[in-house]
């Protein structure tokens, strides 16, 4: 079993992956796998569960090992960014690069930034840092004695 496990996280699709791994590690049914919705994903006390609605109308909390949730997570994440018309690759590492990005960009400590983000260094922020290339964010702005006289 564990190789077909490893050949299914090195060659199957974020799909093909996440219900392999949803059936290997909840031992849940095809029928209750086809009935998750969005809203059966939650997170308990740090833990990912899925709420599974089995049968004879019985409902079962399922915890998910990490490895599991992780996949369905890059599943869900990939879909819905392709649904609102993201065509480039995403990942979780993407977003968390354009939280950064973006925080920096509307005016963000580097240092509040980094540390919210649990860099050690701020160095590492600065690596997700675009807008030192940007005239508006020259130092040479913040220069009085250069702006026009109203």
């Amino acid at each position: 079993m564990i190789k077909v496990l490893e050949i299914i996280s090195e060659k199957a699709s974020p799909l093909h992956k996440s219900v392999v791994f949803l059936f290997f590690s909840t031992g849940i049914r095809k029928s209750e796998l086809i009935n998750l919705k969005l809203k059966d994903y939650t997170e308990i006390n740090g833990e990912i569960t899925i709420t599974v609605n089995a049968k004879a109308g019985k409902t079962l909390l399922k915890f998910l090992p990490r490895q599991c949730s992780d996949v369905l997570h890059d599943y869900i994440f990939i879909k819905y960014c392709k649904l609102a018309g993201v065509n480039k690759k995403v990942s979780p590492h993407s977003a968390r690069a354009t939280y950064i990005g973006s925080a920096l960009q509307n005016g963000a400590s580097i240092v509040k930034v980094s540390k919210d983000v649990g860099h050690s260094s701020v160095k590492t922020t600065e690596e997700y840092n675009k807008r030192g290339n940007r005239y508006e964010d020259s130092p040479i702005n913040s220069l009085g004695f250069l702006k026009e006289a109203s």
